[in-house]
């Protein structure tokens, strides 16, 4: 198996039996190679990938994935169609599942604050919000990028003023694993 996220796999099967389906928002770098680990060690739940970009997720479709990760080719063709899926359709992906982890880009302020060094955090916020809006049910959201300190933290207090959807937050830096 390629990657260190089969670390985090290797708790979500153990430790989080209820999870029956995982949302996975951002088929980049970080996304991908997790929910791919995830899907492979874990067969019975579903694995959804989701982003905005049509591009990405029908290249991950096709033969000839967007990027190169050891090892990855083999186990996606494993998984994909199976139980892992990738959509554009972020707000069903939330609704359906139990997990949601959010994995988008972080680029670095072009203005403002910090600007020049400090990650943006627009796109976080934004997914904050789609998560309140298309939650119906309870949902354990994981933070896994590389982003700062208590952005876990920030991202409840969004959904907190959106929603009423109970929710736990946890924080898995990429650095964690």
């Amino acid at each position: 198996v390629f990657g260190s996220p089969a670390v985090l796999c290797t708790g979500v099967c153990t430790l989080m039996a209820p999870v029956k389906s995982i949302c996975v928002i951002g088929a980049g770098h970080v996304g991908v190679p997790h929910a791919v680990t995830v899907a492979s060690k874990c067969p019975d739940i579903r694995v959804t990938v989701v982003d905005d970009d049509a591009r990405k997720i029908k290249a991950w479709g096709s033969a000839r994935l967007p990027f190169f990760e050891p090892g990855m080719q083999p186990t996606l063709e494993e998984v994909r169609g199976v139980n892992l899926f990738f959509s554009t359709d972020i707000a069903a992906a939330i609704a359906e599942a139990d997990m949601v982890l959010v994995s988008v880009s972080t680029p670095v302020k072009e203005t403002g604050a910090n600007a020049g060094y400090a990650p943006d955090l627009q796109h976080w916020e934004a997914i904050a919000r789609k998560i309140a809006a298309a939650s119906r049910t309870p949902k354990i959201i994981v933070e896994r990028s590389t982003v700062p300190v208590a952005t876990a933290d920030t991202m409840t207090a969004v959904i907190r003023a959106n929603s009423t959807v109970e929710r736990s937050s946890l924080s898995t830096g990429e650095w964690v694993v």
